[in-house]
């Protein structure tokens, strides 16, 4: 709704949403929520709620010491300073930003940092101090695309081990199967085998039987 221009309804679904983590206690969820509240007054022309929404999650986040969710507010208020022209506390808000998400390693943060450390001093007017944030955001950009690169590529080599484990383990069932099928093919020709072989032999047996009586029968006669 807020990417529509639909700001009212946006805020409308932000603070139920705001309502609902107060209720769970999500602290998480309601400086997400009050971020997100921020952005929106701030789109839709609502200056001061927005800089409360921004500076309430902040707050938020520096008590219970969550450094991310406090890089990500001073981030949305250097946004805010920055967009208000108010660039000393725009610099002020990232130069903290910075510290932490050096701290926690944090490359996608940094990244974002630079880029707005570097449109902060062009507006500014600092334009070297500019130039060398501009150089920074590159050098990060480069690492975090090159990291989410190498990351897909260890996806895509997991995903071809899975696959070829798994066509392995079908070729080897396959096998298997092949062979029970032939086992039970052999298993039930010897039945067969030893089946008629019994019947030939019992009738050997009977059609012997019947010739010996014949016989007897043929000398009584001769005999009588």
């Amino acid at each position: 709704f807020a990417q529509l221009g639909d700001f009212e309804t946006a805020l409308s679904h932000y603070r139920q949403a705001l309502h609902i983590y107060e209720k769970e206690n999500n602290v998480d969820g309601i400086s997400s929520a009050l971020g997100n509240m921020g952005i929106t007054f701030f789109e839709s022309g609502k200056l001061e709620e927005s800089f409360k929404s921004f500076k309430t999650s902040l707050d938020l986040s520096e008590k219970r010491g969550d450094i991310n969710g406090t890089c990500i507010s001073l981030l949305n208020l250097a946004n805010f300073y920055g967009r208000t022209k108010n660039y000393n506390m725009a610099l002020s808000s990232l130069n903290k930003a910075l510290e932490l998400s050096l701290k926690i390693k944090s490359k996608p943060q940094t990244k974002d940092i630079y880029y707005l450390l570097a449109e902060i001093n062009a507006a500014a007017g600092n334009y070297a101090d500019a130039y060398n944030y501009h150089s920074l955001y590159s050098d990060y950009k480069d690492s975090v695309l090159n990291e989410s690169n190498s990351k897909q590529i260890e996806q895509l080599q997991a995903v071809f081990e899975s696959d070829k484990k798994d066509a392995e383990l079908q070729k080897r069932k396959a096998e298997i199967d092949r062979q029970t099928s032939q086992k039970i093919m052999y298993a039930g020709g010897l039945i067969f085998a030893i089946l008629l072989l019994f019947f030939v032999i019992r009738g050997y047996v009977q059609k012997k039987k019947s010739n010996i009586e014949l016989s007897l029968k043929n000398k009584i006669i001769e005999t009588q």
